[in-house]
């Protein structure tokens, strides 16, 4: 499946999972994580522990700045180290 008929099919999921307040709604359950990384980050189907919703957002947000998000994620850089 191309990203871009992916990341369309995980928006509409998504979508579908906010309105139904899903965000708890994860393939797995653990007493190893705290609470906070077993809800869906932003809603997305497998929440903060999964290579696959990185992929996707990754794409999603790529698209979404048109292909500065790489580059605005490197420009916190500078700032962070000096506050170091």
């Amino acid at each position: 499946m191309s990203q871009l008929r992916r990341a369309r099919k995980v928006a509409v999921e998504t979508i579908k999972r906010r309105d139904r307040d899903g965000y708890k709604e994860l393939p797995f359950d653990s007493d190893l994580y705290p609470d906070y990384y077993l809800r869906n980050f932003h809603y997305q189907s497998d929440g903060w522990l999964s290579s696959d919703s990185a992929k996707v957002y990754e794409f999603q947000t790529e698209t979404l700045f048109l292909g500065a998000q790489d580059a605005m994620q490197r420009h916190v850089f500078i700032p962070t180290h000096m506050h170091l």
